[in-house]
């Protein structure tokens, strides 16, 4: 007799979950531990099938708790795909058009192009909005309140500038035409329908939660460091506040693939995964282009655009304090990934990991090495990482041999920001004028690494001339230099 036996959701969920994981382990497990990432959600879409939904390290490095496929992680800017959804949602409905002036919708909006500046325009970030600070503030209509006050860097439309309060302004406008909190949206119309069931906007659900991964910083001196989850970031959600697991993301990304049902037409979303802008030759998308082996890139509507090895993705990552995530769409494959991490300023492993699992997806044979690429444009060598984080445990200098260091550089190349070094403790801080401060810890002579923000790990060199000028060397690139006769 032929046994047959049925499978539960649940069950074939698994069943499928497990079905490729040694070979996705032997590619997730030795990346997570060259970049000190600790913990790791991912979920593999192929062929409109979910294939693969697993956890790796921990979610918490203080008690050692495993990532699960229901851990969750905050996905910082990965959100502006699911704002571009609610609004795509108005546009099937007739409520809004994408090339209405946000003005239409928000006539109390004061800004002087309020009436030139389209919802297209903000999900594009073509609006003309500077990149601007996450600014402190307790609710979504005083970031709109703040936004009227600023200027235009570019006519709307006429050049890309990355503005995390594009999509405030855009979630403003769905909550004002639909009289519902954008979260409230949000939830009933794309995650209830989505069945996304660990996802969610709540930052204080999100700092209680037993579920949640607990946010990390690579402290060079003594490793992966828990930190504490930011407290303001209450209003972002359209920007950057949705929180999800891999369990979520394996339906988030078999949604994108598909032909939108239950919450779009497939023709909207083939309208966001469409290039709206080239990001070819736009000056603030230069480090982007340099970072990644991918042609022909762009932005959608709430998503990058790219072509690598000849396959048409669609793409976007997102950062918070302590998180990184990236999601990847090989829309004419009905493929696509997504990668979470409890590990900060993580953009070289996800985008090292996402590109060698769209090769895996596609069954892409292989053709140098699309990790080794990545890390080269990154100047990351992992052996000589480890040497370095080794060596700034033991190191010990003198305070005060950093003298000659301490003041003030002029930027190079020529124009590029100035520079300050003061002393700070047992080693330096750099801070770049007007944007950021930098903690350096040595771990050679005249040479550090930050311990910080995005330099995290990265090697700074002090360089001496006779004549007393100073130099300072971001690997073999002048950044910095003072003083000479």
């Amino acid at each position: 007799m032929k046994m047959i036996m049925t499978m539960t959701p649940s069950s074939l969920f698994l069943a499928l979950a497990l079905s490729s994981s040694p070979e996705i382990d032997a590619i997730v497990e030795p990346l997570r531990a060259a970049h000190d990432v600790p913990g790791v959600g991912i979920a593999l879409v192929r062929g409109g099938e979910i294939v693969h939904v697993a956890g790796y390290g921990v979610a918490d490095a203080r008690s050692g708790a495993p990532v699960g496929e229901r851990t969750v992680f905050s996905l910082g800017s990965v959100s502006k795909a699911f704002a571009a959804v609610t609004v795509m949602q108005l546009v099937e409905s007739g409520k809004v058009a994408l090339d209405d002036p946000v003005g239409k919708h928000l006539p109390n909006f004061p800004h002087s192009d309020a009436r030139k500046i389209t919802l297209r325009h903000l999900l594009s970030h073509t609006s003309g909005f500077p990149r601007l600070p996450e600014w402190g503030l307790p609710t979504r209509a005083d970031i709109v309140g703040r936004l009227a006050t600023i200027a235009l860097e570019a006519p709307p439309g006429e050049a890309w500038r990355y503005c995390n309060q594009n999509f405030i302004l855009a979630g403003h406008v769905v909550e004002r035409v639909l009289g519902t909190p954008w979260d409230e949206v949000l939830r009933g119309s794309v995650l209830a329908p989505l069945e996304m069931d660990d996802a969610h906007t709540d930052f204080d659900r999100a700092r209680t939660d037993r579920a949640h991964a607990q946010p990390h910083v690579l402290d060079v001196r003594r490793g992966s460091r828990r930190i504490e989850f930011e407290t303001h970031l209450g209003p972002w959600g359209p920007s950057g506040g949705v929180h999800a697991s891999a369990r979520d993301m394996a339906r988030w990304v078999r949604f994108q693939v598909g032909d939108g049902a239950p919450v779009l037409k497939k023709a909207s979303l083939a309208e966001m995964h469409r290039e709206q802008v080239s990001l070819a030759t736009a000056p603030a998308a230069r480090e982007r282009r340099q970072a990644l082996p991918v042609e022909k890139m762009g932005y959608g509507l709430g998503w990058y655009t790219e072509e690598f090895r000849s396959n048409r993705l669609v793409t976007h990552d997102g950062t918070l304090d302590g998180f990184t995530a990236s999601v990847t769409l090989v829309p004419n494959a009905r493929s696509g990934l997504a990668i979470l991490t409890n590990g900060d300023h993580a953009n070289s492993f996800v985008h090292a990991l996402r590109l060698r699992l769209v090769e895996w997806l596609l069954g892409l044979e292989k053709r140098g090495d699309v990790v080794l690429d990545v890390h080269s444009r990154a100047q990351f060598e992992p052996s000589t990482r480890r040497a370095r984080l080794e060596a700034a445990r033991t190191f010990r200098a003198d305070p005060a041999s950093f003298a000659p260091f301490i003041g003030k550089y002029r930027g190079l190349p020529p124009g590029g920001p100035d520079l300050v070094v003061a002393g700070s403790g047992d080693g330096l801080s750099l801070t770049i004028v007007g944007q950021v401060t930098i903690e350096l810890v040595p771990f050679e002579q005249d040479g550090f690494l930050g311990n910080s923000g995005p330099m995290i790990g990265a090697p700074l060199k002090f360089q001496r001339a006779a004549d007393g000028t100073v130099v300072i060397l971001a690997g073999d690139q002048q950044v910095g230099t003072k003083g000479g006769g």
